[in-house]
């Protein structure tokens, strides 16, 4: 997946009026993705530890960034998890 500045704003903008539980669910996917792939665009970096960004979301005061932290926190935990279960 590509990172598109206009591509996350819409699909930033749908989530935050999706009323639909599994809709909703498909779109933070996407969103997390495109996240992802910007971040490794950008900064070649792999997932940051889910307690810091944790520790970010709880500050965060601006919406947009609460929303690309929240889908980060997802990212991460769900790697922990799988990590887990693989071990």
């Amino acid at each position: 997946m590509v990172y598109s500045e206009a591509r996350f704003m819409s699909l930033c903008q749908q989530a935050s009026v999706e009323q639909d539980p599994n809709k909703l669910l498909h779109l933070v996917n996407e969103i997390s993705a495109m996240l992802d792939a910007k971040r490794k665009q950008t900064t070649g970096q792999t997932q940051r530890p889910w307690r810091e960004i944790a520790k970010e979301v709880c500050h965060e005061q601006d919406s947009e960034k609460f929303v690309e932290l929240t889908c980060e926190l997802c990212d991460a935990l769900n790697e922990q998890v799988s990590s887990e279960r693989t071990a």
